[in-house]
């Protein structure tokens, strides 16, 4: 091999590791995107690089809604701001008065003649849980991530909801994580190693 072969099959690999380099760094401001979005409104959560942000909207009350997905689980955040302690708690409690109320038993139209109550069987009902980072709740969704589901065959995702509170930027965080239902693992709490305020 002359000075020259040598000479281009050097430029040739630098030219490959160069690109490789690249590529790998787009990948990663992609991965870090959701990461800087959390930080900038003051909430860091470990463990989400392999999900890429898909959206990200402020509607006209300044809430932020973030939807991110991996291969096969998503992640969906609103953020409300300007919150007190008082306001949040208030929140959080309507939010699980709202929830709830999707599977409270109901009695049937005025023309039905058994007078029992329908209602969701136990299978379908939340999960309350608690872990590290505090209180959640496991749920059951639809295709399009809409709890109060009560049959089997409508349902796609295994849901993580969790509510957090920042008192340094006064933000509540709605953290939802929907996992396919078919995957085995149990997605009970998060697969967080941290969730922590800024």
């Amino acid at each position: 091999m002359n000075m020259r072969s040598f000479f281009r099959a050097i430029c040739f690999w630098g030219l490959i590791c160069a690109l490789l380099s690249a590529v790998s760094a787009c990948g990663n401001n992609a991965e870090t995107e959701l990461t800087a979005l959390l930080r900038e409104h003051g909430l860091q959560l470990e463990d989400i690089s392999t999900y890429t942000l898909e959206q990200h909207k402020i509607n006209r009350a300044e809430e932020v809604n973030i939807l991110a997905k991996d291969q096969a689980n998503v992640l969906r955040i609103k953020i409300i701001p300007e919150q007190s302690p008082e306001a949040s708690a208030a929140f959080i409690q309507d939010q699980q008065v709202i929830l709830n109320s999707l599977y409270t038993p109901v009695k049937p139209p005025y023309g039905e003649s058994s007078g029992q109550a329908i209602a969701c069987d136990q299978e379908f009902q939340p999960q309350a849980g608690s872990d590290d980072f505090g209180e959640y709740t496991t749920l059951l969704a639809g295709r399009r991530y809409g709890y109060g589901i009560c049959t089997a065959d409508l349902i796609a995702y295994k849901a993580t909801l969790r509510y957090t509170y920042c008192p340094a930027t006064e933000h509540v965080f709605v953290i939802e994580q929907f996992h396919p239902i078919q995957d085995p693992s149990d997605p009970a709490g998060s697969n967080f190693k941290t969730i922590q305020c800024l």
